[in-house]
């Protein structure tokens, strides 16, 4: 419901990771299609893109997300570890940095014509197994509806918060018992529950004072950390594109390339050259890769 501190609990826990970790240690990922949650965290160094602002743009994220993911255990099958705990044990001084990423109102992304289907397909992969490879999923909507936010979904998420809700059946709905009609007897104002393997809490959200603190937070946030070196993937966000999303394809996009084909026949042998022009973001991509010693077939994919 209104006045529930959704919002006051998203706000603070961008802020709270903001303040307390450089953009070596933990990087976000942010969206917000109704304009008024986390679009005010524009400008973070921690950020991967710019806060997205549509359903176009939010699976922009997920096709990044879900690529950085793939790269991650290919690194992590490199080294021979699990998961990004036992890499960051054993590279202390060029961490993984963690990636945290907040979806406001995911009910109208999940009832987008246009992209709803990607964007579950996306949400499905990075639910699966994007935890060990240090990619957590923040999921927050107003309208927890059944039909609309697939079980699958809800089953994969670990942790479950509920605000005061005007439904009983929506409290069952979010705390996974039909019967538990508790988040509708909350106080509003941060009063929540959270459900995790361990049973369910009651616990308070943070409020952040005026709007004039919230400014000190955010400023301070903006400037507070002289960060250091960490693992870095190599991609590239602005090369990703959702052009051809619907082949579940998530790759990033095709720089623009000069290209030149010619075709020789001579004795019935043909011969098929090209040169290609690549610009300085790929070449780079392509450097970073293969300096951390990946195969020729991998650069490639």
């Amino acid at each position: 419901m209104t006045g529930g501190g959704k919002s006051q609990f998203e706000k603070a826990m961008v802020l709270y990771l903001a303040l307390r970790y450089p953009p070596s240690l933990v990087k976000l990922a942010l969206s917000d299609v109704k304009l008024v949650s986390l679009t005010c965290f524009n400008g973070l160094p921690h950020l991967i893109a710019p806060v997205a602002e549509d359903a176009a743009n939010t699976l922009q994220i997920f096709n990044y997300l879900v690529a950085e993911q793939e790269l991650r255990y290919e690194e992590f099958k490199r080294v021979g570890v699990e998961n990004i705990r036992e890499y960051n044990q054993m590279f202390p001084d060029c961490p993984m940095p963690r990636i945290v990423s907040v979806t406001d109102e995911c009910f109208d992304l999940l009832s987008d014509s246009t992209y709803k289907d990607s964007i579950e397909m996306d949400l499905m992969k990075l639910l699966a197994k994007a935890g060990a490879a240090g990619i957590n999923i923040f999921l927050f909507t107003q309208r927890p509806d059944k039909d609309v936010i697939k079980p699958l979904i809800r089953s994969n998420c670990s942790g479950k918060v509920a605000f005061m809700v005007s439904r009983p059946e929506d409290s069952g709905i979010i705390l996974g018992n039909p019967d538990d009609n508790r988040a509708a007897s909350l106080l509003g104002s941060g009063d929540m529950l959270y459900k995790s393997l361990k049973g369910v809490m009651r616990l308070q959200g943070l409020f952040l004072g005026t709007k004039a603190d919230f400014g000190d937070y955010l400023e301070q946030a903006m400037s507070i950390h002289t960060d250091t070196y960490g693992w870095d993937s190599g991609l590239e966000f602005s090369t990703f594109s959702i052009e051809n999303t619907s082949d579940n394809q998530n790759f990033p996009k095709k720089s623009k390339k000069s290209t030149t084909d010619s075709l020789i026949t001579n004795n019935q042998k043909e011969e098929f050259s090209f040169s290609i022009n690549l610009d300085d973001v790929t070449k780079s991509q392509i450097n970073s890769l293969h300096n951390r010693g990946y195969e020729l077939h991998q650069i490639l994919q």
